[in-house]
């Protein structure tokens, strides 16, 4: 059975992740979620974050969330 994929959304599908330092140089390094390949499986299971409306943060361990319905979703590497 093949196992459905999902767009990463810590890179949102490019592999890669932007950063602005102090000396306002974007620096480009890879996405260690999908491991810059812009997909992920979407039965692996994640550790992430989330703040709830309320404003406290809640901690999820399961199938990647959709972080447009999440505020502040993170997805921890490990």
């Amino acid at each position: 059975m093949i196992r459905p994929l999902k767009i990463c959304p810590n890179c949102d599908g490019r592999g890669f992740n932007k950063a602005t330092m102090e000396c306002e140089d974007n620096i480009i390094f890879k996405c260690k979620i999908c491991d810059s390949k812009g997909k992920i499986d979407g039965e692996k299971y994640f550790f992430q974050t989330y703040t709830e409306p309320h404003g406290s943060t809640t901690f999820y361990n399961g199938p990647v969330l959709d972080k447009k319905l999440f505020k502040d979703l993170k997805i921890n590497e490990d």
